[in-house]
C-alpha cells in the first residue's frame, strides 16, 4: 500500500534528518493531489500552489484526488495538500500549518474549520471571518519557504518569485501556530452593492470602474490578506453595539437612550440615529442589552459568533449627560488629546463605561456563566479607570493613537491591566495617517503592534488598509507579516520587501527610508499636536495638507528622483523593473499633489490640472485604489 511504503520512508528519513541531501524534482513531474470531499481551505489551498508552482516552473501542475491504494510512479513527486503525513499522530492546534517534506512527496495540512461550507465559493469562504484555514497557511508558509515567494501587494503582479526550472526542496518537518488568536487588517473594501455605490458616489467620472472591476480589486485584497496569514482562532463579538437600538426602542423605552447636549434623549443629529449614546446609568439597560443578546444565540450561528457580547459605545458625540450619568465619571481624568482639540481637557469616561460594561456582563452571565463581554478604550473613554476595577471577563478593545510615544502606550496597557484587564487587543486606526503622500510612518507602527506583543495582546483589528500599494505597501507588508513572526525586528521585514526589487533592492531602502528619516521622523511626529490641531477634531491628514508646504518641499522629491533613477539602472528583471517604474510613477504623482496642495490661490488653478491630468494619464498603473 502506498500509505505504509510513504511511511517507511518517513520513519527512515527523520532518524538523521540533518545529514539528507535536498529533493531536486521536475515541475513537469509534479502533482498536487488533495482528500475526496475537501473542505474550501483545503481546495483554495492546493488551487494556490498549483497557481504559484506553475508560475515558478513553468510547466501545468495537475490536481487530482487521491487514491491511497494506488502507489505514485517512481519519477513522480506529489505535493499532498489537506492530507496529513502518514506518521503524524499529534493533534492539530486551532489554526495550526504543518508540512513534512521527504524525497518521495510532501504533505501540508492544518487545522481548517468551515462553519457553513460551499465548495464552489471556497475563496469567500475562505476568506469569512469564523474560518479557520491552517491547510491554506500551510501553503503559504511553504511557498515562502522553500520557493522564496513574497506578496508585496495583491494580485498577480504583487507575486514576487524567481523562475525554477528545478525545483529544490530542502527535507524538513516544519509547524507554525499563530502567535495571535486574531489577527486581522481591515481591507478597505465593502462586500455589497451599497458600498460599490458609495465608493463611486465619491470618485469623480473619469476615475469610476465597473463594479466587476471593484470586486475584483476586493478579491485581490482579501486574498493578499490571507497570504499574509490573517485569521482567527476565537470570533469576538464587538463593534458600536447599538447603531439599531433608536429604531427598535427610541419610542417605548426613551430613557435607554442618553440626555445629550441638548437637553433630550434623541439622535444629537436626526440623521444620524446610528450614532446615538446610551444612558449607561439606567438600571433596567443591562438586562436589555443581555436579552438582545441572548435572542441571536439561537440562530444557527449563534453558538460561535455569540460566545461573547459587545458592550461596545457607538460612535460620535453626544454622550450623556444626566447627573446619574454623571456621577459615574471621575473628575480630574482626562481624555487624550491626540482624539479631541489638543489642550481641551475633557472628563474621561472610562469609569462610566467601565460600570456599564461589567453591569452588563453581571446580566449575561444570568443567562451563560461562560460568556465574555468586548469594551472599547476608546476616545473619550481611552485611559484607563480610576475608581471602577475592570471584571476580568471584559475583553478590551484597545485604541491608543500611533502619535503616542511608545512608552505612553506601554504604560496605558499596563494601567488597564492594573485595573483588572485580562485580555486585551488592539483597534488602532493607525493606517488612517496615511496621506496618499510618501510618509515613511512605517517604523513607527510596527513598534506599536510591538508594544501590544509585549502586553500580551490577544489580537489585532486594524483599520484599514488604504491600497495606496507604491507608497505606503511598505507599512503594511511590514505589519501584516510581523503578525506571522512578532519576534522578528523590523529590519528583517524591510529586507524583505525590499528585496522584491532584486539588484535595486539597497536604492529602494534607501527611498523609503528617506521620506521615515525626514518627513516623519524630522518633521510630522515632532509637530503632531499643531497638526492635530490644524486639522481640527484631531485629523492628522487634514492637518497635513492644509498645510504642506510646512512638512514637504521640492527638494524632498527632486533627492528621492535621483534615488530611483540610480535603482531603475540596475540590471533588472522584467518584474522587478516594472516594480521600480511604479515607484517613480508614484513618486512623480506625489510631486505633483505637494505642488497642488502649497500652489498659492493664484497658481492653485493650473497646478490641480496638472494633477488631474497626469491622474487621468495613469489611473491605472498608479495603482492607488479606491
Amino acid at each position: 500500500m502506498k500509505i505504509i511504503r510513504y511511511a517507511a520512508i518517513i520513519a527512515a528519513l527523520f532518524l538523521n534528518i540533518s545529514m539528507c541531501p535536498g529533493v531536486e524534482i521536475k515541475p513537469s513531474n509534479c502533482v498536487i493531489e488533495i482528500p475526496a470531499n475537501a473542505n474550501s481551505s483545503v481546495l483554495f489551498a492546493a488551487s494556490e500552489l498549483q497557481k504559484h508552482l506553475q508560475l515558478i516552473g513553468n510547466q501545468p501542475i495537475p490536481v487530482k484526488e487521491f487514491d491511497v491504494s494506488k502507489s505514485p510512479a517512481a519519477s513522480t513527486f506529489t505535493f499532498h495538500v489537506g492530507i496529513p503525513a502518514p506518521d503524524d499522530k499529534v493533534p492539530l492546534a486551532k489554526e495550526e500549518a504543518r508540512r513534512v517534506i521527504t524525497p518521495a512527496a510532501a504533505w501540508i495540512y492544518g487545522e481548517d474549520w468551515i462553519l457553513k461550507d460551499n465548495p464552489g465559493q471556497m475563496q469567500t469562504i475562505v476568506c469569512e471571518k469564523s474560518s479557520r484555514t491552517g491547510t491554506l497557511f500551510a501553503v503559504y508558509n511553504l511557498l515562502e519557504d522553500q520557493f522564496g515567494v513574497k506578496w508585496i501587494c495583491p494580485g498577480d503582479a504583487g507575486i514576487a518569485y524567481q523562475p525554477q526550472p528545478v525545483f529544490t526542496l530542502k527535507e524538513e518537518r516544519s509547524d507554525w501556530k499563530p502567535a495571535l488568536q486574531q489577527r486581522e487588517i481591515r481591507p478597505g473594501y465593502g462586500y455589497n452593492k451599497s458600498y460599490y455605490k458609495k465608493a463611486m458616489d465619491d470618485i469623480p467620472q473619469g476615475f469610476q470602474i465597473s463594479e466587476q472591476e471593484f470586486n475584483n480589486r476586493a478579491r485581490d485584497v482579501r486574498v493578499w490578506l490571507k497570504r499574509m496569514r490573517m485569521g482567527r482562532s476565537i470570533i469576538l463579538n464587538y463593534g458600536h453595539a447599538f447603531t439599531d437600538w433608536w429604531e427598535k426602542y427610541g419610542k417605548a423605552h426613551p430613557e435607554y437612550f442618553a440626555l445629550n447636549e441638548k437637553g433630550v434623549r434623541e439622535p444629537l443629529h436626526p440623521d444620524q440615529p446610528d450614532r446615538i449614546k446610551m444612558c449607561v446609568s439606567n438600571p433596567d439597560l443591562p438586562n436589555a442589552v443581555a436579552r438582545e443578546w441572548n435572542k441571536k444565540r439561537g440562530k444557527p450561528d449563534g453558538g460561535i459568533i455569540n460566545e461573547t457580547i459587545s458592550v461596545c459605545e457607538n460612535d460620535s458625540a453626544g454622550y450623556c449627560t444626566c447627573p446619574a450619568c454623571r456621577k459615574l465619571d471621575v473628575e480630574g481624568q482626562y481624555s487624550s488629546s491626540i482624539l479631541g482639540a489638543p489642550g481641551k481637557k475633557e472628563i474621561s469616561m472610562t469609569d462610566r463605561y467601565v460600570f456599564f460594561s461589567n453591569a452588563i456582563l453581571t446580566e449575561a452571565k444570568k443567562i451563560d456563566p461562560q460568556v465574555k463581554a468586548v469594551m472599547y478604550g476608546y476616545s473619550d473613554y481611552e485611559q484607563p479607570p480610576v475608581r471602577e476595577n475592570v471584571n476580568p471577563d471584559v475583553i478590551i478593545g484597545f485604541v491608543p493613537s500611533m502619535l503616542n510615544s511608545t512608552s505612553e502606550v506601554d504604560a496605558f496597557y499596563k494601567k488597564w491591566q492594573a485595573k483588572g484587564v485580562r485580555r486585551m487587543f488592539l483597534r488602532p486606526n493607525d493606517q488612517h495617517c496615511n496621506t496618499g503622500l510618501p510618509t515613511g510612518f512605517e517604523k513607527q507602527m510596527f513598534e506599536h503592534f510591538q508594544v501590544g506583543i509585549k502586553n500580551n495582546i490577544i489580537g489585532t483589528d486594524y483599520d484599514s488598509l488604504h491600497n495606496y500599494w507604491p507608497v505606503s505597501g511598505i507599512a503594511d507588508y511590514i505589519l501584516a507579516k510581523a503578525h506571522v513572526a512578532p519576534e522578528k525586528p523590523f529590519e528583517y521585514w524591510e529586507n524583505e520587501y525590499c528585496s522584491a526589487f532584486g539588484p535595486a533592492k539597497d536604492d529602494v531602502k534607501e527611498y523609503f527610508a528617506y521620506w521615515r528619516d525626514n518627513i516623519w521622523e524630522k518633521r510630522l511626529l515632532p509637530n503632531y499636536k499643531s497638526i492635530l490641531e490644524k486639522g481640527r477634531y484631531g485629523n492628522f491628514r487634514r492637518g497635513i495638507m492644509w498645510e504642506m508646504k510646512k512638512y514637504y518641499n521640492e527638494s524632498d522629491f527632486d533627492k528621492t528622483d535621483v534615488i530611483l533613477a540610480r535603482a531603475a539602472t540596475e540590471n533588472l528583471s522584467s518584474p522587478e523593473r516594472r516594480r521600480v517604474e511604479e515607484l517613480i510613477l508614484a513618486n512623480q504623482h506625489a510631486r505633483l499633489l505637494f505642488e497642488a496642495l502649497a500652489a498659492s490661490k493664484n497658481d492653485r488653478p493650473a497646478a490641480a490640472k496638472k494633477l488631474l491630468d497626469f491622474r487621468l494619464a495613469h489611473k491605472d498603473q498608479l495603482r492607488a485604489y479606491p
